[in-house]
């Protein structure tokens, strides 16, 4: 039983590793592949909507550049906690790309 449990939580952190991004905390591009036509097809049936949202942080290449990565990292980190924030409904967030979050 012991085994059982320990297996269930190493799974767990495993599954959570592949679909969540380690910088921002938020889902990555690969986890929204997945879902995305789970997620279109449950729209479909029900007949609701469903939104996807992208937003682009500008200048993070500039940021990048001029301050470093590290300073481009605690933007990306600080524009996910600000998103997550706002949208506290189920949203599924992503980094999609260094510079982009949908």
């Amino acid at each position: 039983m012991a085994i059982a449990l320990e297996n269930r939580r190493l799974f767990s952190h495993v599954r959570k590793l592949a679909n969540v991004d380690a910088l921002t905390g938020l889902y990555n591009r690969r986890f929204v592949l997945e879902m995305e036509k789970k997620e279109f097809a449950k729209a479909k049936r029900y007949q609701t909507g469903l939104c996807v949202i992208v937003v682009d942080v500008d200048n993070l290449k500039e940021v990048n550049d001029n301050h470093g990565h590290a300073a481009g990292d605690r933007l990306l980190q600080e524009t996910a906690a600000v998103l997550l924030i706002i949208f506290v409904l189920r949203i599924l967030w992503v980094g999609w790309a260094a510079m982009n979050f949908c």
